[in-house]
């Protein structure tokens, strides 16, 4: 007799691929942020064509939802693939500053990341980043790290900016091997962070608009071509979930309402969604949510 669990395993999905709406997904190919990813390549190209030899860094800000992340993630993986193809010693390194919320703990996490375990506590921050700025010459490694967040970090914690853009100063013919990807809702941030600092982010900004409802359409047409079996979810569903979510600005909330609608229809043995099940889905989100 099968379980429980085993019944649920083997139960209905209109599911293709559900993990393809999840918020964490990177889609092969990232739909109308062309213009920022061109930005990108152009700006960090000297990562690969002259290694070492100039350590860029830029400032990306926008509204919450609007796929900084997932932006910043896309470009990430692919200047990590192309700097191996050239044989270029460089890793990119992800970190959200909510979770890693001190200078220390985001020191540790880069440690970490490039294979070096250090205790939590007996070290001071500045300790641990002539650790890593050890380390990096020894391997001949450069970072590109992206600090996702920003924002959130206390001004006492500015002094890990300091040290990474910084990392080159009062060394002749030294080698470049840190740049930075900041990631912030607004620019208020900087207004707390010195001059020559600030003249970095103000010059290298990258400003994100939010999806208009046709890129909101395309974008959530392309993930139901992933995440559900054909004809599983009509263009006009797509259509409504896009004019519904396209005035609150936040691509999440589109791929949350598409993935629970398909949870509705998939619990109702479904093959379809319909108005019905996402007007339920529309009504369970405005239960939970204050804008």
């Amino acid at each position: 007799m099968k379980t429980l669990f085993e019944n649920e395993i083997n139960k209905f999905t209109i599911f293709k691929d559900e993990t393809k709406i999840n918020l964490d997904y990177i889609p092969p190919k990232l739909l109308h942020r062309e213009k920022e990813i061109s930005y990108l390549w152009n700006h960090f190209k000297i990562l690969i064509s002259s290694p070492k030899l100039a350590s860029p860094s830029v400032l990306i800000t926008g509204k919450n939802g609007v796929g900084k992340t997932v932006l910043v993630k896309t470009f990430g993986i692919k200047i990590e693939k192309l700097a191996k193809i050239y044989n270029v010693k460089l890793k990119f390194i992800h970190i959200n500053c909510k979770i890693e919320a001190s200078a220390y703990q985001i020191i540790l996490k880069l440690l970490e990341s490039i294979n070096i375990s250090i205790p939590h506590r007996g070290f001071s921050f500045y300790e641990l980043f002539d650790l890593l700025k050890n380390e990096l010459e020894i391997r001949d490694q450069t970072l590109l790290i992206t600090l996702d967040e920003i924002d959130s970090l206390k001004r006492k914690d500015y002094k890990l900016l300091y040290s990474l853009l910084k990392f080159n100063e009062n060394k002749i013919n030294s080698k470049h091997l840190i740049s930075i990807i900041a990631i912030s809702n607004d620019l208020k941030f900087i207004n707390n962070i010195d001059g020559d600092i600030k003249g970095i982010f103000l010059t290298h900004n990258i400003k994100i608009k939010p999806f208009s409802q046709k890129e909101l359409f395309d974008i959530l047409k392309d993930r139901v071509n992933e995440a559900f079996f054909i004809g599983s979810v009509p263009d006009q569903i797509i259509k409504k979930i896009s004019e519904w979510c396209a005035p609150k600005n936040d691509i999440k909330i589109a791929l949350n309402i598409l993935k629970t609608v398909g949870k509705i229809a998939e619990q109702s043995n479904s093959f379809n969604i319909n108005s019905n099940f996402l007007n339920k889905a529309f009504q369970n989100f405005e239960k939970i949510c204050v804008y």
